[in-house]
């Protein structure tokens, strides 16, 4: 401040410009940059349309490889934040419920969708390594056990909280039979069927997906249809659920 040699006039108009014009250029490049960024956010719902908590959301950017993660709250909701634009490939984890897999393109703007997740497939996998006789005297109804009681619900709000399943309980389990001839003859191979457990737990649709000889597809069609389970609840509500089986004949 002592120093006489210092330049104490006040600032020109063309320095009072140039300094604004800077500022203005700071000001534009940081508005600019922080406008990359987005949001994603969203509310996920069961399939009777009940909003899901503590369901596991994460973001995966294949370019760069950042991830992000984040928990629906006790509404359902989510929210991912501080996002830069890229596409994005998304994935949901919740017990009971099958894995959704998307995409989403962010390109510096907010985005919102609600999720919608289904209930999961069952999965059997059956070992058949010789051959068998049918059971004899087949099983009786009262040889059976019990179904468990339906639960009693009350006052369960549409579109409330949703998520809530038990699942079905298997009641009655017949194994394939390998067909003597296929055994002797050292003929296997896997079978994949897809079938449908309908509300009251009995075998509606059975389909093979991958199937292997005729005799041998035929044979875990029979035993799978035979199955039972009591009723499959979500949210106080049965439903359907379908299932997957995988039943492979191995020959000696």
């Amino acid at each position: 401040m002592l120093n006489n040699r210092n330049n104490r006039a006040p600032a020109s108009r063309a320095a009072r410009l140039m300094t604004l014009a800077a500022v203005s250029c700071l000001t534009v490049a940081l508005a600019a940059a922080q406008g990359a960024f987005a949001s994603f956010s969203g509310t996920v719902f069961d399939q009777s349309n009940s909003f899901m908590p503590n369901v596991t959301l994460l973001l995966t950017n294949p370019q760069s490889r950042a991830k992000y993660e984040v928990v629906s709250d006790r509404t359902g909701h989510f929210e991912f934040v501080g996002l830069p634009p890229g596409d994005y490939e998304l994935e949901t984890k919740v017990m009971g419920f099958a894995t959704l897999r998307g995409t989403v393109t962010l390109r510096g703007e907010n985005a919102q969708r609600d999720l919608v997740l289904k209930i999961g497939s069952l999965q059997e996998t059956i070992t058949v390594t010789g051959p068998g006789t049918r059971p004899w005297p087949p099983r009786s109804a009262s040889s059976r056990p019990p179904r468990r009681p339906d639960p009693t619900c009350t006052g369960v709000p549409a579109g409330g909280m949703g998520g809530n399943i038990r699942a079905p309980h298997k009641l009655v389990d017949v194994k394939p039979i390998y067909p003597q001839q296929l055994y002797e003859q050292n003929i296997g191979g896997t079978v994949v069927l897809q079938a449908q457990i309908d509300t009251e737990g009995r075998i509606g649709s059975v389909e093979v997906v991958t199937p292997a000889h005729p005799d041998l597809n035929a044979a875990a069609i029979e035993a799978v249809r035979q199955w039972e389970f009591d009723s499959t609840i979500l949210n106080c509500s049965k439903i359907e659920v379908p299932m997957k089986v995988n039943v492979t004949f191995a020959p000696r």
